[in-house]
């Protein structure tokens, strides 16, 4: 933790930014950052260093995230980390809002976030809510993956975390990724469906 104490400390220095305010747009209290590289705090989570890196214009390697990227570097054809959930007749599920969509966790993408998102776990998200400019760092969404050869062509569901502007993570038991959602490489063009809303465990 000290090389990345040390990283972060020289990455505000260059970008001429204050402890307090790396802090604020991280969502934390004013002396979240200065605790941490004063070593009163002891870790960083994962997400919130690959916050930090693309605040700073860093790379993540410096903050020791990157290196966390293993197994699922190359991007597959189809993906499909939740399906839809229809809930039965009578379920409190079933009268949700319509722009409530409820997506069943079949794979580990978000097992390792402090939500603790396991399979079989149900996620409800915003569909109101999928303007990148408008959703705040850190949140979980659910991104459609439209086949980039074919728009209307769906390559799967992809439950992920935004990092503002354009970033999207994963944070897995299994396998890490940051997905750029201008990559014009990837097989898919990701888009936001909707945003987190809560999680129901283990729903039958």
């Amino acid at each position: 933790m000290d090389r990345i104490r040390k990283n972060l400390a020289d990455g505000l220095k260059q970008k001429d930014m204050s402890m307090a305010e790396l802090s604020r747009r991280l969502g934390r209290n004013d002396a979240y950052v200065q605790q941490f590289i004063s070593g009163k705090q002891q870790s960083i989570p994962y997400e919130e260093r690959i916050l930090a890196a693309e605040i700073l214009d860093m790379s993540p390697d410096l903050l020791d995230a990157a290196h966390q990227m293993a197994a699922r570097a190359q991007p597959t054809e189809f993906r499909e980390d939740a399906t839809l959930y229809v809930p039965k007749p009578g379920h409190f599920l079933s009268t949700m809002p319509k722009h409530y969509l409820s997506l069943k966790q079949e794979s580990t993408s978000l097992d390792q976030h402090p939500e603790r998102i396991r399979k079989g776990d149900v996620m409800i998200f915003d569909l109101n809510a999928s303007d990148p400019a408008k959703i705040p760092p850190l949140t979980i969404v659910a991104v459609q993956l439209c086949s980039r050869k074919e728009l209307t062509k769906s390559l799967g569901t992809a439950t992920l975390v935004f990092i503002p502007p354009n970033k999207l993570i994963t944070n897995s038991s299994e396998f890490n990724e940051i997905i750029s959602m201008d990559d014009e490489t990837l097989p898919y063009v990701p888009v936001i469906r909707g945003s987190f809303v809560s999680v129901i465990r283990e729903i039958n």
